[in-house]
């Protein structure tokens, strides 16, 4: 979750520098519960664990001006 938040936040900070009104951003994880959780429209209960880190993540969402795709890669095919 903290490295899909840090993703987010230097996209919308790109988009922001350069004054881009919209756009597209695919972001790729291996990690599914981490994508559902911060694509999921109910909100988390407070004692969910890494609560304040899916509400920022959610929040940056919200308030970017791109329009924001998650898949799923599959991890460790080494």
């Amino acid at each position: 979750l903290a490295g899909i938040y840090g993703c987010i936040r230097l996209i919308n900070t790109l988009v922001s520098h350069f004054q881009l009104q919209s756009g597209r951003v695919t972001l790729a994880c291996d990690c599914t519960s981490a994508l559902s959780r911060i694509q999921q429209h109910k909100p988390p209960r407070p004692c969910c664990p890494h609560y304040d880190l899916i509400q920022a993540c959610r929040l940056k969402l919200q308030r970017s001006n791109v329009t924001w795709k998650f898949i799923h890669v599959r991890g460790h095919q080494d």
